[in-house]
């Protein structure tokens, strides 16, 4: 180890060409990191859906779940199943153990699933799917302008044109629309016109399924061409199914559809609609796979969205929620912080030591991160909240080792030694306990690096991000640090007599005074009542281990932080009609307004707090409830940075 950091000393050339690898390569990977909101995960999740049109929850419970339970209960590879019955559908979620590889497993399931023969025969076909790993990106909003009168069919074919329009993109491929019914073909038949030409429903429904539909022919093949035969009769133009012919008489007349009933195109008479601010509006939502980038998906939707807008005159598109906002606002935190911590190490050694030297100490810092940018890039680690939480966890450890050692060759420096000699000197005297120091943090953290293929997996990448980071910054400490510090030009004799004259002065004569007159003395009298004083902190560790088993000290997953948004849900008994929901959700709306007046008027703003309200019937709290009796409020503050309120309040 010596004769190595002499060689660093002896030629610091070889620490210049390691910062110039170190900021090219940093900087490229920095550039070059997908962006994304959670780590991207390894899916362990298998769907087992069943469509059962007009069934009760107790019915999919009894007829479809528990078979479903009950086929699978027993395969290898299953950690833990979960079922939802609700009205016309059932849900079964299986957690795999992640010891065989998913598609193993899912094949055991399907194999399972094929062998149930007892479903009811009105059930549909079960699917079963893994889950793909996936995050959300943005969310986004389709609705009418104030001065025109467009329907909502009008809105889901410019909504489907959107998303369209963004799958072409390239840099997004799950975009989901919803607020709006599945569309049908309506042939609403009159009684009278039926008893009028003597038709039955029966005629009706078997003249469409004959004559709607896409009917191979066969080929005809002579020795110069071939010609395939096709009759291509399939449509859902509601003009084209009304000229379908059902009966044809003597004289040659016929009787076409649309002489006995009114063929339209409509929703579905399901609960399955939403308004924003109160208008009829089509929601669209973007989620993200892991080879996909957060900010590459942001930026193409708001530039899609100021061009939609100025195209389109009838409608409005609105972003009305983006994960990247969240994600930005953590990395100004880091940014914010890291800068702080440059400023006080800079300030904090040029009081005490000079300033040259206080440079490369806080170089520590962006020399650690950026290396380790270069790692995380390398295997695949992404800028996430749970990345950037390790990052801005271990900012303020960085330069711990790099004041040390500096320090220390200061010191030695102070002694008569040449600066060469005083950075290797002082470097070897300092490296047990700074290595120590370092390796326990290290050591501390290393079994979230364990954690891949549980549910803590997204630890993972802050494990990565702190391990890192402290190794590239003991790095930086034992080899770059004295190689620079061992130069003529930081480490000089004029430094020394500075001390004693201006500003430092004083500050060295409180440092010898906080030594001397207090801490000695402190440490003396610690020493002598020793017991007592081991005694104080053991007895702290007894307290606070029986209020915490004792549920005074409460425990979560993760702390409540403040929200840019939040959502109200409401379900009633399944069965319950559409009506009922949607009085209730309107009166909530209602008051939320009530309370957006309160606040303006409270807080003396220029412009609402409440900045969106997004409405929708049919789902409420995360699809457990689906059905005309589910129902959810979305309200969307404005940017709360600035204003004396928080999220939590409102």
């Amino acid at each position: 180890m010596r004769k190595l950091v002499e060689r660093f000393v002896e030629y610091p050339i070889y620490a210049n060409l390691i910062i110039a690898f170190v900021v090219l390569a940093g900087v490229v990977s920095l550039m070059s990191m997908k962006k994304a909101f959670f780590p991207e995960t390894t899916s362990r999740i298998i769907n087992i859906t069943v469509f059962y049109p007009g069934a009760s929850p107790v019915e999919m419970e009894e007829g479809v779940t528990s078979r479903l339970e009950e086929a699978v209960r027993g395969l290898i590879g299953i950690k833990e199943i979960n079922s939802t019955s609700v009205e016309n559908s059932s849900v079964v979620t299986i957690e795999t153990t992640g010891e065989y590889p998913i598609d193993e497993v899912l094949m055991e399931v399907k194999n399972a699933v094929d062998g149930i023969s007892s479903l009811p025969s009105a059930a549909e076909r079960p699917i079963v799917s893994k889950r793909r790993s996936r995050s959300g990106a943005l969310f986004m909003n389709l609705v009418a302008r104030d001065d025109s009168d467009i329907d909502l069919m009008t809105l889901k074919e410019y909504g489907q044109r959107i998303e369209e329009d963004l799958m072409r993109s390239g840099v997004m491929s799950q975009v989901n629309l919803s607020g709006f019914p599945t569309p049908e073909i309506s042939v609403e038949v009159k009684e009278e016109e039926l008893l009028r030409y003597n038709i039955t429903i029966s005629e009706i429904i078997r003249a469409i399924q004959l004559n709607n539909q896409d009917i191979s022919g066969g080929q005809i093949k002579s020795d110069e061409e071939e010609l395939l035969i096709r009759l291509r009769s399939r449509s859902t133009n509601p003009n084209e199914i009304g000229n379908i012919i059902i009966r044809g008489a003597e004289d040659g007349s016929f009787i076409r559809i649309r002489d006995i009933a009114e063929v339209k195109k409509k929703f579905a008479d399901t609960s399955s609609k939403s308004w924003l601010n109160g208008k009829n509006s089509v929601s669209i939502s973007v989620s993200k796979l892991p080879e996909e980038d957060l900010e590459d998906i942001t930026i193409f939707a708001q530039q899609y969205v100021e061009e939609f807008n100025e195209e389109n005159p009838g409608v409005k598109l609105e972003l009305s929620f983006s994960f990247l906002e969240i994600l930005n606002s953590r990395l100004d935190l880091l940014i914010k912080n890291g800068v702080i911590g440059l400023v006080l190490v800079i300030l904090v050694l040029s009081m005490f030591l000079n300033v040259r030297l206080s440079l490369w100490v806080s170089w520590g810092i962006p020399f650690s991160f950026l290396a380790m940018f270069i790692y995380a890039n390398l295997i695949g680690i992404t800028i996430n909240m749970i990345s950037l939480f390790g990052m801005i966890l271990v900012i303020g450890i960085l330069v711990d080792d790099g004041i040390v050692i500096a320090e220390n060759i200061y010191l030695h420096f102070e002694k008569g030694k040449t600066p060469m000699q005083a950075a290797v000197d002082g470097t070897m005297e300092v490296y047990p306990a700074v290595l120590t120091s370092v390796a326990t943090t290290i050591i501390a953290f290393s079994p979230l690096l364990l954690l891949q293929g549980t549910r803590m997996e997204m630890m993972f990448h802050m494990a990565i991000v702190v391990v890192a980071s402290l190794f590239f910054s003991l790095f930086e400490a034992f080899f770059v640090l004295p190689a620079h510090l061992s130069s003529e030009k930081i480490l000089r004799r004029k430094s020394l007599e500075n001390k004693k004259r201006g500003i430092k002065k004083y500050f060295e004569r409180f440092i010898v005074w906080l030594r001397d007159d207090i801490y000695h003395y402190a440490l003396i009298w610690l020493l002598r009542w020793r017991h007592a004083v081991i005694g104080v902190p053991i007895a702290l560790f007894l307290v606070t281990f029986g209020l915490l088993n004792g549920g005074f000290i409460k425990t979560t997953f993760f702390p409540m932080v403040d929200f840019d948004s939040f959502q109200v849900n409401i379900a009633f008994t399944p069965g319950d009609g559409e009506k009922q929901t949607k009085i209730y959700l309107d009166n909530f709306e209602k008051v939320v307004w009530e309370v957006n007046d309160e606040l303006v008027e409270e807080l003396n703003l220029d412009e609402d707090i409440i900045d969106l309200v997004s409405k929708s019937i049919g789902s409420s709290f995360s699809g457990q409830e689906i059905g005309s009796h589910a129902g959810n409020l979305n309200i969307y503050p404005i940017n709360l940075e600035g204003i004396k309120i928080s999220g939590h309040e409102i």
